[in-house]
C-alpha cells in the first residue's frame, strides 16, 4: 500500500476502483496470473458496501453518509468522491446515556462505548454454505489461509410465534423434543426423497409444474414439518417452484457435516474480512493498493501499436495509463448523451436495473439471544433465522434473513448480541423491516423480570414462568437502519466503452454465489486465455 505522497508506476494492465468483494476477486485473479494491478479506493477503509466497522466508526459513517456527496463528470462517466453511498441512515439508542442514570448491572451508552473497539459490524453480512462456491473458491485458490471461520451454531425458525431450533443432521432429528417420533421418521424419509428426486425420474417430472409447497402438501406432511422444510431448510416461500425448492433442499443437505452440525460457516471478525483476503492475495503477487485516492479524470487515449486500447486517467496530479478499468458499485455512474461522444458511442442508457443492492438493512444490539438461553445451548455464537415475506408484500420478495452474532464470532463484546436483518428495499428501511422486527425483537423494558428469573433455579419446560422466559423477545439497546442502494449496469458489456467494466455490490442472497459468478465472468471477459484464480503456493513451496 502506498502513501498519498508516493508516485505510482505510469502503466498498469488493470486498474480496479473500489475494494468491494467482486472487484477484489477480479484484482486478485489478475495479479495471480502476472498482470500489473493498481487497486484504488476513495475511502480510507477496505470493503465498500462489504466493509465491517467498529461501533465508533459506524457512527462516524452515519454522519458521513448524511453529507452531500461530491461527484465529478469526465467523458460521461460520473466519478464519486465517496464510494460508500448507503442511504436513509437512521440510528437510535434505547438505553440511558451514562452509568450515573441507572443501576450497576444495566446497560448504558457509556458502558457499551467503552468496548467500541470490540465490535465488528458488517454492512452486508452473509453466511457460507460449507460446500458452496465461496468455500470451494477459498480452498482451490488457497486464500482460506488468510481468514478464520466458525460453524454456525443453529438454524432457527419462527413457528406459532415461537423461535425453535430446526434439527439439521440425523442426530439432531432424533434428539430433538420439538417433533414426535413419528414426525422424526417422516422428516428423515422426506429429506431422503428430496435428495433422490432429480430430473428424469417419474416423481420429478410429475411435479415439475407445481410449487414446492404444493409438492410438500401432496405428501400429507404435518404443518410443522412443512414449515421446517419450506421456511428453514429450503429457505423458500409459497411461490417457489418445485424444481427450485428441491435444489435448495439438496444444497442444504449436501453442506451438512463438512465442518459442523449445520451447513453454514461464518467468517470470524465479520464478513468484511473476505474482500481483504482477496486484496492480500493481489498484494502478495505485486498489486499496488492506494486508499483515499479518487480518480480525477478518465479519457480514451486511442489504439496502441500492438492493437490494444489504452485508457488514461488522472490519480491526484499523476497521469496513469491502463488497459482495463473495473469500477465497483457506488464508485461510478455512467450517464449522458453517449451518441455524441466518440469514445462512448453506442452505449445504451443505464436504466435497466438488476437486483444488486436495493436492500433494507437493520442492525440491532440486544442483551439476550433469540429464543432465550434455552434455545442457545452453544452460547448463541452464530444463528440463522429466515422469516417469510410480511403480509401484503409482493409475491416475488424473499422475506428477511436474520443473522444473530455473539462475542464468540468476534463481532461484539460478551453479554451483547448483534442481530442483522436484511430484506428487499421498498419504501424506507425502518418501514420495510418493521414487520420482521416486531416478530422477534422488542423495545420494551423487561430487565427486572428477566433478572428475577435468572436468579431462580432452572425449571422444567412445562413450567409457565420458564416458558415465558424462553419465549421472551430480546430487548433492543441500539438500532441502525439504512439502505444499500440499487446499482445500474448494462446488460450488454460489448456496448460499454472499451476497457470499462462494471462490478455490482451485494445481492440479497444468503451466500456469495452471484458475486463470485460475476467476478469470474468479469475476469474471463478481460483475460479469456488465463486461468481464474489458480492455487496460490504455500511459502515453503516457493523456490527463490
Amino acid at each position: 500500500m502506498t502513501d498519498d505522497r508516493d508516485d505510482l508506476p505510469k502503466e498498469f494492465d488493470l486498474t480496479v476502483i473500489g475494494t468491494g468483494l467482486t472487484e477484489s476477486i477480479v484484482a486478485a485473479a489478475a495479479s495471480r496470473v502476472g498482470k500489473s494491478v493498481l487497486h484504488l479506493d476513495v475511502n480510507e477503509y477496505y470493503g465498500s458496501y462489504w466493509a465491517s466497522f467498529n461501533l465508533k466508526n459506524l457512527q462516524e459513517l452515519r454522519e458521513e453518509c448524511g453529507e452531500q456527496k461530491e461527484m465529478m463528470e469526465s467523458n460521461g462517466i460520473q466519478l464519486w468522491r465517496h464510494s460508500n453511498q448507503v442511504q436513509n441512515v437512521q440510528m437510535s439508542w434505547n438505553i440511558p446515556a451514562t452509568d450515573a442514570e441507572v443501576e450497576e448491572r444495566q446497560w448504558t451508552q457509556e458502558r457499551v462505548m467503552k468496548d467500541y473497539h470490540k465490535f465488528n459490524i458488517d454492512l452486508a453480512p452473509k453466511l457460507l454454505f460449507s460446500r458452496g462456491p465461496m468455500v470451494e473458491l477459498l480452498i482451490s485458490s488457497n486464500i482460506c489461509r488468510y481468514a478464520e471461520f466458525r460453524s454456525v451454531d443453529r438454524v432457527a425458525t419462527l413457528f406459532e410465534d415461537d423461535i425453535k431450533t430446526v434439527p439439521c443432521s440425523r442426530a439432531d432429528v432424533f434428539n430433538t423434543k420439538e417433533v414426535t417420533m413419528v414426525e422424526k421418521r417422516v422428516l428423515m424419509k422426506m429429506l431422503e426423497t428430496c435428495m433422490q428426486c432429480e430430473e428424469g425420474n417419474e416423481e420429478f417430472e410429475y411435479n415439475r409444474e407445481s410449487t414446492f409447497v404444493q409438492y410438500l402438501q401432496s405428501k400429507r406432511l404435518p404443518p410443522k414439518l412443512i414449515h421446517y422444510l419450506l421456511e428453514a431448510i429450503s429457505m423458500a416461500n409459497v411461490h417457489t417452484p418445485f424444481e427450485e425448492g428441491i435444489a435448495r433442499v439438496r444444497r442444504f443437505i449436501e453442506s451438512l457435516g463438512r465442518y459442523g452440525n449445520t451447513p453454514f460457516l461464518f467468517p470470524m471478525y465479520g464478513c468484511g474480512e473476505l474482500p481483504q483476503c482477496f486484496c492480500r492475495l493481489c498484494a502478495v503477487f505485486g498489486g499496488i493498493y492506494c486508499l483515499r485516492r479518487p480518480i480525477e479524470k478518465i479519457s480514451v487515449r486511442g489504439t496502441d501499436e500492438d492493437g490494444g486500447r489504452r485508457l488514461k486517467m488522472m490519480v491526484g496530479e499523476q497521469e496513469i495509463t491502463t488497459d482495463e478499468i473495473v469500477f465497483g458499485s457506488g464508485s461510478v455512474s455512467i450517464t449522458g448523451d453517449y451518441q455524441n461522444r466518440s469514445c462512448l458511442a453506442g452505449l445504451p442508457e443505464m436504466t435497466k436495473s438488476i437486483k444488486c443492492g436495493n436492500m433494507s438493512r437493520g442492525i440491532f444490539m440486544v442483551d439476550s439471544p433469540l429464543g432465550g438461553k434455552a434455545e442457545n445451548t452453544g452460547g448463541g455464537g452464530v444463528a440463522l433465522l429466515k422469516l417469510p415475506p410480511a403480509p401484503g408484500v409482493t409475491v416475488d420478495k424473499q422475506g428477511a434473513y436474520v443473522i444473530q452474532l455473539s462475542h464468540q464470532s468476534g463481532t461484539c463484546p460478551p453479554g451483547l448480541y448483534l442481530i442483522h436483518i436484511t430484506c428487499d428495499a421498498e419504501i424506507d428501511p425502518r418501514l420495510d423491516l418493521q414487520p420482521y422486527v416486531d416478530q422477534i425483537l422488542t423495545f420494551e423494558e423487561e430487565q427486572q423480570e428477566v433478572e428475577k428469573m435468572q436468579e431462580e433455579p432452572q425449571q422444567s419446560d412445562s413450567d409457565d414462568s420458564f416458558d415465558i422466559w424462553r419465549r421472551r423477545k430480546p430487548r433492543i439497546l441500539f438500532s441502525l437502519y439504512f439502505t444499500i442502494p440499487q446499482c445500474y449496469k448494462c446488460d450488454n458489456y460489448d456496448k460499454l466503452p472499451a476497457g470499462i467494466n462494471l462490478a455490482c455490490g451485494p445481492y440479497l442472497e444468503l451466500d456469495y454465489d452471484t458475486s463470485i459468478i460475476q467476478g469470474r465472468e468479469l475476469f474471463t471477459k478481460i483475460y479469456p486465455d488465463d486461468e481464474f484464480l489458480p492455487r496460490c503456493p504455500e511459502p515453503e513451496e516457493i523456490i527463490l
